[in-house]
């Protein structure tokens, strides 16, 4: 996960793809992340 000025945010994460099935699911916890508002709209990427 990274800000969207390219900075990593916590610990890289993985899912083993499974080639029958239709999806997979990413899933990880993040200790503090910088919350979302109107006055500082902080987004993330993956």
């Amino acid at each position: 996960m990274q800000k969207l000025n390219g900075q990593n945010v916590g610990k890289p994460f993985t899912v083993a793809a499974n080639t029958s099935a239709d999806r997979s699911t990413l899933t990880s916890n993040f200790t503090k992340p910088a919350l979302w508002s109107a006055e500082y709209p902080n987004l993330y990427r993956w």
